[in-house]
C-alpha cells in the first residue's frame, strides 16, 4: 500500500489502515483466506561493502524470509514449485520462491551464507559464457565507460541523440548511463557490441576484458562450491541478449548452449530457464518451445501474477510469472496472498 497525496485527515485514517494491514494478526487471517498459489521473487545484486557494489541489503531479505516463515507460509525451491506444476499437484499452503540473476560475486559474499543459515532454498540463473570467459555484462560497461570520460561530448549516435554529453555531477551521470542503457536494450546484441566499442573509443575509455571484482560473476569453481540442496544454479543463456530480437540460429544458440553449459559444469542444474530481460517483448513463443525442446521443464519471465499448480488447463509453465521483493518485510505476506485486493508495492 503506499499514502496517495491526502489531506491530513484522510492521511491519518490512510495510515491507520497500513498498521491494520500489518498487524499480525490481518497477516494471519490473510493467509488462512489466500488460495494455494506461489509468489516467484526476483533479485539481483546485494549491497557488500567490501565489493563497493549497491543493491539490496542482505537484512532485508533475512526478515522478509522470518516474516514469512513465522506466518507458515511455504519456503520452495524453484525446481520443487515447477514440478508440482508440471504435475499439476495442489500445493499444502500459499508459498514462496526465492530467485537471483546474473550470478554477480556479490551474491557468493554476502547472500549464499545467509541462505544457507536459514536453510531458505534460493536458485541463481547463470549467463555461462559470461562466467566462463570472465567478461563484463554489457550494461556494467556503459556505466564504467561513461563513468570514466573525462570528456564533455560524445560524438556517438544513439537513437534520436546525434551525441551524448557528459554532466559534471555524479548523479546526473549515472541518470545517463541508465538511459544509455534501456536505449542499448533493444538493440541487437551484434549491433549493441559494436556501438560499445565505438563508445569508448569515442569517450576515450579503454577498459579491461576482465571486470573488477566489483562487476564480476562468480567463477565456476565458487558455483560449484556453492551448489547444494539450498543453493540451485540455472540458465540465463551465454550472453544475455533480448531473444525476441535475435534470430532462431541464435536465439537456440544461447537457450540450448546454456542449459548444456550448466549440465556439464554441475551436478544438479535446475532445468527452468531464465529469460534475459523477462518482459512479455523481450522473448517469444519459439523461445519457449527451445526451453522446452532442450529438456527443460519451464521458464520464469518478469511480470506480475502467481503459480497456481493445480490451475485448470494447466500453468503456461514457459512464462511463469516473477516479481521483486516488497520493500518492508510486512508486506511480503500479502506479495503472496495477493488477497482483498490489497495493493502491494514492490521493491525495485
Amino acid at each position: 500500500m503506499s499514502e496517495p497525496g491526502l489531506d491530513p485527515t484522510r492521511r491519518a485514517l490512510w495510515k491507520m489502515a497500513e498498521a491494520v494491514h500489518d498487524a499480525r494478526i490481518t497477516q494471519n487471517i490473510l493467509r488462512a483466506l489466500a488460495p494455494r498459489r506461489a509468489v516467484i521473487y526476483m533479485l539481483h545484486r546485494f549491497h557488500d561493502p567490501a565489493l563497493g557494489n549497491d543493491g539490496i541489503a542482505v537484512d532485508h531479505v533475512v526478515s522478509c524470509i522470518r516474516t514469512l516463515r513465522s506466518l507458515r507460509i511455504d519456503l520452495l525451491s524453484l525446481r520443487d514449485l515447477v514440478e508440482h506444476a508440471a504435475a499439476g499437484r495442489m500445493l499444502r499452503r500459499p508459498a514462496a520462491v526465492f530467485t537471483v540473476d546474473d550470478g554477480y560475486r556479490d551474491f557468493a559474499s554476502v547472500a549464499a551464507p545467509v541462505f544457507e543459515e536459514l536453510g531458505c532454498p534460493v536458485t541463481v540463473f547463470l549467463t555461462s559464457g559470461i562466467v566462463s570467459d570472465r567478461r563484463w555484462f554489457w550494461w556494467d560497461r556503459v556505466r564504467c565507460i561513461l563513468d570514466a570520460s573525462t570528456r564533455t561530448r560524445i560524438p556517438v549516435r544513439l537513437g534520436a541523440r546525434d551525441e551524448i554529453v557528459l554532466p559534471s555531477r555524479p548523479a546526473e551521470r549515472r541518470d545517463l548511463a541508465e538511459a544509455v542503457i534501456e536505449a542499448l536494450k533493444w538493440v541487437p546484441a551484434r549491433d549493441r557490441d559494436a556501438k560499445l566499442e565505438e563508445l569508448g573509443v569515442e569517450a576515450g575509455v579503454a577498459l579491461d576484458p576482465t571486470p573488477p571484482a566489483h562487476y564480476a560473476t562468480m567463477p565456476w569453481d565458487e558455483v560449484t562450491r556453492l551448489e547444494s540442496p539450498v543453493c540451485e544454479f540455472g540458465p540465463h543463456t551465454r550472453t544475455h541478449p533480448v531473444l525476441s530480437l535475435e534470430s532462431d540460429a541464435s536465439a537456440a544458440w544461447e537457450i540450448e548452449g546454456s542449459w548444456r553449459d550448466l549440465r556439464e559444469r554441475l551436478r544438479r542444474p535446475v532445468p527452468v530457464f531464465c529469460y534475459p530481460n523477462g518482459t512479455r517483448a523481450s522473448f517469444t513463443a519459439r523461445d519457449g518451445r527451445l526451453v522446452r525442446g532442450a529438456g527443460m521443464l519451464g521458464a520464469v519471465a518478469y511480470e506480475p501474477g502467481f503459480v497456481t499448480p493445480h490451475r485448470p488447463g494447466g500453468q503456461d509453465l514457459t512464462a511463469l510469472p516473477r516479481r521483486t521483493l516488497p520493500n518492508k518485510p510486512s508486506r511480503a505476506p500479502t506479495s503472496v496472498t495477493g488477497v482483498l485486493g490489497l495493493p502491494i508495492r514492490g521493491r525495485a
